[in-house]
């Protein structure tokens, strides 16, 4: 029962992740006439053709790139247990410790709204691909800790 609360955890994950990717997070208004909604995909393409290069990398890497490679770590702790106890721990207790970042976006998209509604001209309305993508680090913080808790009793 346990290997299939992990199982959940780790595919819904995933499949929030992706969601959460291309689903639009938030919506900017000016005035009554302009209306711009942003997923992180969009948002990433965006600052890609802006030149905005650093940034850009800074949040594939934490929104895009590091949740992927935590889940599929993830499973693959989960599903290859053949590794020895002591590198599992390892393992477990580095992803656990550096999985708080993948945060970051979430943080910064929490910014941005704040910044934009102290403005006189704009408004931001936050979507729904903001949750989706919350619960997906979520749960894989869940099935780390789920993993870490397993890894330990053994």
């Amino acid at each position: 029962m346990k290997h299939l609360v992990i199982d959940l955890m780790l595919w819904i994950s995933l499949i929030a992740l992706a969601i959460g990717i291309f689903a639009p997070v938030m919506t900017f208004k000016k005035l009554i006439f302009y209306r711009n909604t942003f997923s992180i995909h969009t948002g990433l393409v965006t600052l890609f053709k802006e030149g905005e290069y650093i940034l850009f990398l800074l949040i594939f890497v934490f929104t895009i790139l590091f949740p992927v490679v935590k889940i599929l770590l993830l499973a693959v702790i989960h599903y290859f247990r053949y590794w020895p106890q002591e590198r599992l721990k390892k393992l477990l207790h580095v992803l656990s410790q550096v999985g708080k970042w993948s945060m970051l976006d979430v943080f910064i998209v929490a910014m941005l709204v704040v910044i934009v509604r102290l403005g006189i001209t704009g408004r931001v309305e936050v979507r729904w691909g903001i949750y989706v993508f919350a619960a997906s680090v979520i749960l894989s913080a869940l099935a780390t800790q789920r993993l870490t808790h397993s890894a330990n009793k053994n």
